[in-house]
């Protein structure tokens, strides 16, 4: 669809939801992809992949990450999107988003995503000690974390800082 060669009316009308779920996504985030199923192989660590999508969300400056799935977005997928980021360093990426498709012509997000205090955009980012026992298919609510900590990030400074390095 993204590359302008899907002909929707061949589609299988099980697939119907889960594109128009893309289509929503696509114009209520206004995502600009500048890669489209990058495939990139790590000489470092020796592992490949194929990233979905590689773009910019809604005007940002900075590059994200989009990974599609049309299940669960599953605990392990944010390894998945770090190892893709990890691969793509000199593209200056900042965002790693999975994007459910559901078949009832939605979506949801679960990702790093940043967030606005008068105009200046901040990233928020928590750590802490999980039981084993309170991590499920869901992830882990903050609630659970023993000694969180809790540090707000400037995004601009991040980048600033970054490109310093």
């Amino acid at each position: 669809y993204d590359q302008g060669d899907l002909e929707e009316e061949t589609l299988d009308p099980v697939l119907a939801g889960y594109l128009a779920g893309w289509k929503k996504f696509l114009q209520e985030t206004n995502f600009v992809a500048v890669d489209i199923e990058k495939q990139f192989f790590n000489e470092i660590f020796r592992y490949a992949g194929t990233v979905d999508r590689i773009g910019f969300l809604d005007s940002q400056t900075y590059t994200s990450i989009i990974d599609i799935k049309s299940g669960p977005v599953q605990p392990w997928t944010a390894l998945q999107l770090a190892g893709y980021a990890y691969s793509f360093p000199l593209q200056n990426i900042h965002q790693r988003i999975a994007v459910q498709l559901t078949p009832d012509g939605n979506y949801k997000i679960k990702g790093s995503q940043s967030f606005m205090i008068e105009k200046k955009e901040y990233k928020a980012i928590i750590s802490g000690t999980i039981r084993a026992e309170d991590f499920n298919d869901q992830g882990v609510s903050s609630n659970k974390l023993i000694e969180p900590q809790y540090d707000v990030v400037s995004v601009r400074r991040a980048m600033k800082d970054e490109n310093t390095l």
